[in-house]
């Protein structure tokens, strides 16, 4: 496995553990993922939202890359700018409200996305 995929693999799996809490509820995003499933099949109306189907389709991005055969690297910008349309956000509301384990949960995956993006551009300036 390349270096590349292992980092798109480390950027899917530290997205689906960023933590969400508010008032009387607390989820992981793979549990709110697993509801977006099941609503999908009943009701698709209602999870189309651009917070919703933006960092989705980015995860997607991310998933059918790791299968290529040369990773392609508008895939990882587009995937990683994706998810870190919602992760971002929900990192900086972490910090508006001083929420220690959602800062926490969000550090890998802006961690792991800094790090590949570093990666994708020293490794095309390499080719030149």
């Amino acid at each position: 496995m390349s270096r590349l995929r292992r980092y798109h693999l480390l950027l899917i799996l530290s997205s689906l553990f960023v933590y969400l809490e508010w008032p009387g509820q607390h989820y992981f995003i793979f549990q709110i993922e697993s509801e977006l499933f099941s609503k999908l099949l009943i009701k698709p109306s209602e999870i189309l939202h651009p917070f919703i189907v933006i960092p989705f389709g980015a995860q997607l991005l991310l998933f059918s890359s790791i299968f290529l055969r040369r990773p392609n690297i508008l895939f990882s910008i587009f995937g990683i700018g994706g998810m870190l349309m919602l992760i971002g956000f929900i990192f900086i509301i972490g910090l508006l409200t001083l929420n220690w384990k959602t800062i926490i949960s969000c550090l890998p995956f802006l961690g792991y996305s800094s790090i590949t993006i570093y990666f994708l551009f020293s490794h095309s300036k390499n080719k030149k």
